[in-house]
């Protein structure tokens, strides 16, 4: 495949990084990088993860301040250190922050994937680890294709 892909992964929490207890939803500290191990246990292939939270609330609680926050540190991302960037992001206003970021960050000349679950990472029922993988597959083909425009996907 291709070289070692050097991967970070920015969580903003949302039901993806949100973990359940009596019914009551709270932040879960420990849900990304619980997605990460699974994620690296499952397949041992060429990606190689740095984790950092932007946020600890659910997505449809956001304000101005965290997408300010959000944006600015994509921007600052450096593309020399990393091949790519996934997004934990809860479902509820995925579309608005990912098409937010579409339009500012079009020229990060890596790959951007936003992420969301129907349920937390621990739920029987969530999608969370399929769509982290399916998250790390785009950014793999990218990757591979880095003569075309690099862009911005939402799963």
């Amino acid at each position: 495949m291709c070289k070692n892909m050097k991967i970070l992964v920015l969580s903003t929490r949302g039901t993806i990084g949100y973990a359940t207890k009596d019914g009551i939803m709270s932040p879960d500290k420990k849900a990304t990088a619980l997605l990460v191990l699974i994620y690296e246990s499952s397949f041992q292939d060429v990606a190689e993860f740095d984790c950092e939270s932007v946020s600890d609330i659910l997505s449809e609680n956001v304000t101005e301040p965290f997408y300010e926050k959000l944006i600015n540190r994509l921007l600052a991302v450096d593309t020399e250190k990393y091949d790519g960037v996934i997004v934990l992001h809860g479902t509820d206003t995925l579309a608005y922050t990912s098409s937010l970021a579409a339009m500012v960050c079009r020229s990060l000349p890596i790959p951007v994937g936003f992420v969301g679950a129907n349920y937390p990472l621990k739920h029987p029922k969530s999608n969370a680890f399929v769509n982290f993988r399916a998250a790390v597959e785009y950014l793999k083909r990218s990757e591979e294709h880095t003569s075309e425009l690099q862009s911005l996907c939402c799963i």
